[in-house]
């Protein structure tokens, strides 16, 4: 997914529909309600039923408000909180989130996980491969011709010899970039 838009979208969609799951996991008797006495529900839920009972709720909750935090950030990347990463503790939350709604709503938390997750998953489903190449800020305005161009796939910042049309064309390519580097310095 390449827009910022549907990355916060997809967590708080994710997050309200867990609270959603929530209540279906309140109703069906795979949690309960925190105002009740626990022991009563020890020998039916557990105590990771009773665990999630009081930590899936308020995890969601939590989830919407990073989600609604993502989206006023204009660079979330670079933000930190206690000395991590956003993102980072966005993503250990996401985790738990999905963790404990499987445990605690069982079947009815598939769809909020398929959404709380799909930024992280999103790039396995792609099955088209992108060409990014990365443009030398000196040498922007140097004339390519678009068989040089077209010689070269680049994917990410590597180029592999086996996609090149010949060896020569390799070594050429190899030789230039050389040539350029000892000339910089």
């Amino acid at each position: 997914m390449r827009s910022s838009y549907l990355k916060w979208y997809s967590q708080a969609m994710g997050s309200v529909l867990g609270i959603v799951a929530c209540v279906f996991g309140y109703l069906h008797g795979f949690m309960f309600v925190i105002t009740n006495d626990a022991n009563e529900y020890m020998e039916y839920i557990g105590v990771i039923g009773i665990i999630t009972s009081y930590v899936l709720l308020p995890l969601c909750v939590l989830n919407f408000i990073l989600a609604v935090l993502r989206a006023c950030f204009s660079n979330p990347e670079e933000k930190r909180i206690l000395g991590f990463k956003f993102l980072f503790i966005n993503d250990i939350f996401i985790y738990l989130t999905v963790l404990f709604g499987f445990i605690g709503s069982r079947q009815y938390f598939i769809l909020p996980a398929i959404l709380l997750l799909l930024n992280k998953c999103s790039y396995k489903l792609s099955s088209e491969k992108t060409q990014e190449v990365e443009i030398d800020s000196e040498n922007m305005y140097e004339d390519h011709s678009e068989d040089e161009l077209d010689s070269v796939k680049v994917y990410g910042e590597q180029v592999y010899e086996d996609e090149l049309d010949s060896e020569e064309l390799y070594k050429e390519y190899m030789d230039q970039t050389t040539k350029e580097y000892l000339l910089k310095y």
